[in-house]
């Protein structure tokens, strides 16, 4: 492997840092099955091709498009846009 390459497995802090956030969250997803993980040596790898077809960030594949009017709007909270239904 070269040592500029991005490991295959991940620590928990790694996923931490990639996903940007705690280690608590990060803990949270592995034991809960959200993120696919094996226990090594008593210590969490997460396998990075694994989490990367998990977040849909795999390599050939485009992200999933929305259709429009499918989800909120940019900038949109939900709330009333001032018009009235019948």
């Amino acid at each position: 492997m070269n040592t500029t390459e991005s490991p295959e497995l991940l620590t928990l802090p790694e996923v931490a840092v990639y996903l940007r956030i705690g280690m608590r969250t990060a803990y949270k997803l592995v034991t809960s099955g959200a993120i696919p993980a094996v226990k090594v040596g008593g210590q969490w790898r997460i396998p990075r091709a694994a989490l990367e077809v998990k977040l849909g960030r795999h390599s050939g594949v485009a992200p999933e498009k929305r259709e429009p009017g499918s989800g909120r709007a940019e900038g949109s909270r939900g709330g009333n846009d001032g018009q009235s239904s019948p």
